[in-house]
């Protein structure tokens, strides 16, 4: 947020310094209103609330320091910096510890002044920014911490442990492949509370089932920057994403959907716009298909000949009924 929309109250019982800290604010370029009593102060309050207040902690009546609680009681994320003269260092300090975000001392360094207005709209803008972030958050379910696109079980329990650790103060070590995010973690652990930390981060290989929400994930995006209307990926496609073995871990899948939409003709990502994603891996081959290409095609042609009777599929399979299952769930294989 720039400083032109970022509103200003300074309250001060000298009109004198009421006027020269609204003529260097508004020079700054912040919308400035004065105020020359707390009381005053809690009226302009009620025409509307202000992204930063100054004020002074010596004014007849009703104290600086009694105003900074009376403003957090309304405004809790209130940015209040305390205007105090030398003498007063003491009783600038025990505001700061009620929640005051800074305070400048009386006789004014319009240097100062500014530096300190810089620092705390940057203070304001990032929250802000965290607080658009979590809004936005809250409106996909499938995103977990902080953006982190992902619904295994092994990623809800690296979601538990950015939870358990985000009230540290110590580092914390963060464990993972090339490509499985580490950094987000990272970011998730900031953003919940501390700095960076042992989590350890599976890679894609290992939590299939993220693949399909990640892959959506993708599309929507890069949908949106390049403009196509693109709705989803065929089932060929999605059996030949769930089969790679993702050596490049959620990067590599990333970098494979942004490639397959520049390449789409159509509104659906189909096998033709997978061509670069080599499946040939370590793992035995029966003739183009992976073992494990070939399972989830078995799997599929059981499901679909027993009509999605999961029972009579495992039967057919020979293999029990929660095997199957799980399996289901780990190549997001979906009924008619």
């Amino acid at each position: 947020m720039t400083p032109s929309g970022l509103w200003t109250l300074v309250v001060d019982d000298e009109e004198a310094i009421c006027e020269s800290l609204a003529a260097w604010l508004t020079k700054d370029g912040y919308r400035v209103v004065t105020a020359s009593s707390g009381p005053e102060a809690l009226s302009c309050m009620q025409q509307r609330l202000f992204d930063i207040y100054l004020v002074d902690v010596r004014m007849p009546g009703m104290d600086g320091i009694e105003l900074l609680t009376r403003i957090k009681e309304q405004q809790p994320d209130a940015i209040i910096i305390i205007i105090t003269a030398h003498g007063t260092i003491n009783t600038a300090v025990d505001a700061m510890k009620r929640g005051a975000s800074d305070y400048i001392c009386k006789p004014f360094d319009p240097e100062a002044l500014s530096l300190i207005m810089e620092r705390v709209s940057a203070t304001k803008a990032l929250r802000d920014e965290n607080v658009s972030l979590r809004a936005q958050l809250m409106e996909r379910p499938d995103l977990g911490a902080d953006g982190i696109v992902a619904q295994s079980e092994a990623m809800q329990k690296v979601f538990a442990a950015i939870e358990d650790v985000a009230p540290a103060t110590s580092p914390v070590l963060i464990r993972g492949e090339t490509g499985v995010g580490k950094e987000l973690v990272a970011r998730a652990i900031h953003m919940a509370g501390t700095r960076p930390y042992g989590i350890d981060i599976p890679p894609l290989r290992e939590r299939l089932e993220d693949v399909a929400p990640l892959a959506d994930y993708f599309l929507e995006r890069y949908s949106r920057e390049t403009g196509k209307r693109i709705l989803g990926l065929t089932q060929r496609a999605l059996g030949m994403l769930m089969a790679y073995h993702w050596p490049g871990n959620v990067r590599e899948l990333r970098n494979v959907i942004e490639r397959a939409v520049v390449l789409a003709r159509g509104q659906m990502i189909g096998a033709e716009e997978l061509t670069f994603v080599n499946t040939r891996t370590e793992e035995c081959h029966l003739g183009t298909l992976t073992l494990q290409e070939a399972e989830i095609s078995h799997i599929r042609n059981a499901l679909e000949t027993c009509g999605w009777n999961i029972s009579q599929a495992a039967k057919q399979l020979d293999i029990d009924r929660s095997t199957l299952t799980r399996k289901i769930k780990r190549y997001q294989l979906k009924g008619p």
